[in-house]
Formats: structure tokens, sequence, C-alpha cells
């Protein structure tokens, strides 16, 4: 098994980012990777995103969740109201790859909310009605044991077919989230009848995996996983893990895991020419473009985990009875990759005038009051800006052997990122 080293090398990251330019077309997507893109998930994200899409240089890839996909079906041409109510349109300069999440977590998770969205959905065929009608998932389960692969391809068509529908570019089939043995295999029979449905419509051949975090405490079940990779060569691999911890101190034997999984997806991508795209990641997003990834994901309003949002409601205080700070986002922190939290952020400015970034977006707020109005859109804008220049700069000092400011000194410097300077 894998060991875990601090000391940073400094020439094996070098060598790493090294090999990761390169060009890749995506259903006639031209992409320079790597390259970033943005979870879109409220119309504050949409406005935002699309508004910023022609400045930003490596940021080339929208992931709507089918469950809200419905109100933000895109055209690469498309006027629609902005956040004050005047009409926008927006003529872009490039090709945007659009990503559908197809949420197969909400065909086994019981997030009333989420269900309701799938099931007021018209053309929701009715073998799916009754899965998401049910308190339980007896249903899907019985299906996935006996493999009743003509109703199984029937509902991984309805996903493939929505998708598309909603402006995919590259239709994948849900995957229950994994983390076993029978999860694992539920989650390949699903994808191997995807890649039947690709084929016979000639789309390219995808494959998504979801993740449960504790899938990565299972070095046996995470070998299997890249096993069935290598049996189905896909031309795009794109995964998710849930609510993963991989940064905490104590998760070691997870860090462990997830460098060989990486290891495993590099070789795959270097046998087949597969994309790696991880969704709905963080600042480890960017860390492992060097390893293996292509293109990371992130949520547009740094919130990884909805579903937890949505569950905690009820247990909130009355909203009356929180200040201004209880209601402010979370913040990209571009300095050390790390996240501030409404409070944190809030203090920081107070103690010195100013966001700790040097942006364009940040400085405009240099010696002046506290912009509570516009925070939750100036702080989406902010991290767009960085993460693009962050692969901007990531880009130019691969080119030139000069691998300090993009990545060697972050990683050095963030208390929470250091640790994984082993992988390297």
């Amino acid at each position: 098994m894998y060991k875990e080293y601090k000391v940073l090398n400094k020439e094996k990251i070098k060598q790493s980012f090294k090999a990761i330019l390169r060009e890749v077309e995506i259903a006639n997507v031209k992409i320079e990777l790597p390259a970033y893109g943005s979870i879109i998930r409220k119309k504050i994200d949409f406005n935002i995103f699309h508004r910023n899409i022609n400045l930003l240089k490596n940021t080339n890839v929208v992931c709507y969740p089918l469950t809200d996909a419905e109100q933000f079906k895109t055209t690469t041409e498309q006027t629609f109201f902005d956040i004050s109510g005047g009409k926008i349109e927006i003529k872009y300069n490039k090709d945007i790859l659009t990503i559908i999440d197809p949420k197969g977590e909400y065909l086994v998770s019981k997030v009333k909310s989420e269900r309701e969205k799938f099931l007021a959905m018209k053309d929701l065929p009715a073998i799916l009605k009754q899965i998401f009608s049910q308190n339980d998932i007896s249903t899907l389960k019985s299906l996935l044991k006996e493999t009743n692969e003509k109703l199984l391809s029937s509902i991984i068509e309805w996903y493939m077919k929505k998708e598309m529908m909603l402006g995919s570019k590259i239709p994948i089939s849900p995957s229950v989230p994994i983390k076993g043995n029978k999860t694992l295999k539920y989650a390949t029979t699903m994808n191997r009848i995807g890649q039947t449905i690709q084929s016979d419509n000639e789309w390219q051949n995808t494959v998504y995996y979801l993740f449960e975090y504790s899938s990565f405490k299972n070095e046996e079940l995470i070998k299997q996983t890249l096993k069935n990779l290598f049996l189905m060569k896909p031309d795009i691999f794109i995964f998710n893990i849930r609510n993963y911890k991989f940064s905490n101190k104590k998760a070691k034997i997870e860090r462990i895991i997830l460098k060989s999984f990486f290891d495993g997806l590099n070789k795959l991508k270097q046998l087949y020419g597969t994309t790696i795209i991880w969704l709905n990641a963080d600042s480890l997003g960017y860390l492992s473009l060097g390893l293996c990834v292509d293109i990371f994901v992130e949520p547009l309003d740094l919130n990884f985990n909805p579903d937890l949002r949505i569950q905690r409601r009820e247990d909130l205080e009355d909203d009356t009875k929180k200040t201004a700070q209880d209601m402010l986002g979370i913040f990209f922190n571009p300095s050390d990759l790390t996240y501030l939290r409404g409070k944190e952020i809030y203090a920081w400015f107070n103690n010195s005038n100013s966001f700790p970034c040097n942006c364009i977006n940040c400085k405009s707020y240099e010696n002046s009051k506290f912009p509570f109005k516009e925070y939750n859109e100036f702080r989406r804008n902010h991290l767009l800006t960085m993460r693009d220049q962050h692969i901007t700069e990531l880009k130019e000092e691969i080119k030139t052997d000069k691998l300090k400011g993009a990545v060697v000194d972050r990683i050095s410097q963030s208390n929470e990122f250091s640790i994984f300077s082993s992988f390297f």
C-alpha cells in the first residue's frame, strides 16, 4: 500500500504537471486542458456565470443538476433576465461543454424536496414515478438484483434523453452511490447499459461513478472500480465523491486510497486517452490537475452538500434571530486555497478593511464598508476570477518550467492542503 510522506518533492510536482497540457474535443467542443467548470443551482449562479464567461480563458464547463436544469435550459445564444430584472443578450465567444448531473442518488435517498422535483416532471416514466413515490427503495433494488435489463434500460434511456433535451453535450447514466461491492456492481450495470445506449445513438462513451466518501476506506473496492474502468475503456470518465473529508488529518487511510485511485486513473488516461472530470470538487480538484484530473467542476455557491442544508432547515433557529454575518455565504481564500465562512470573512474584513485577495473584485472594496447587499454576488465573481486566473498561471508556468506560484507555493502555504504534498 502507498505510504504518506510529508516532504514536498518540487521536482516531481513539475514533472506531474508537465504531462497535463493537451487539447481534447468533447461532443464538438474543443477544450484546452486543464480546465475549470461551475455547478449552477440558482438563478444568481446562472446569471453571474454567463455574465463572466466571455472574460474567462479556462472556464469551459457548466453543470446543472437534472432536478434544476429545466429553468436553466440554455443555447449558445440566449436572452435571459438578470438579477435586477433587465434583459441580457449573450453571445459566447467559445464553446461551452454542458453537463447535466443525473442525480442518481435520489433514486435511493429520501430527500423529499428533490424527489418531488422528479415527480413534477411531466414526462417521468411510470416506473420512476413508482420509485420516487415510495418511502423505500425496494423497487429499484429488485430491478438491480434481478438485472431486469429491459426495464433498467428504459429508465437509463429516459435519463439520457432528458439530459440531452436539457442541453447536455454528453448524456450520462445515473449512478447509485457506491459504498460497497453491491452498489459498485449496481452502478457498473447501469453504466454498461448506458454505454450501449450511447453507442446506439453515436454519443461519446462516457462512464459516471458517484462515490460515498466511506468507499475510500476500502482499498479492494477502489481496485475493483479501476478494473471495471479498464474493461469499459471510456472516452470520458466523470466522478463525484459525496461529502468527502480527505483534508482531515485523521483521514490517512482515505488519502492513501485516493492516491492509488488517482494513479489508476492516470494509467487509464495514458492507455485510452480518457478525459477525467471531477464533479463537485473543492480546491483538491485544483491540486489533482497534476495527478490525473483534466477538469474539475465546483459549485458556484460553494455549497458542497446541498442536501445537508435541506435536512437542517427544520432544526435551524428562527431566521429573525440571525445576524447579517450569519447569512453570508462561503468565501474562497486564494492565498491558501481554503474557504472562509461568513463570520470568518466578516471578521477578516473588519480587522483589515480588505478581503484576503488582490483580484479586481476584492480591491474595489478596500477601505470601504463591508458589502452586505452585494456580497453573495461579489463572492461568486471573485471565485470565477481567481479559479480561472490560477489555471492560467498554471498553464504558463508549465510552459516556462516554473511551477512556483501556481502550485508548489500554494500547497506549501496551505494549512489544510499541505497534507497532500505526499501525492506528488
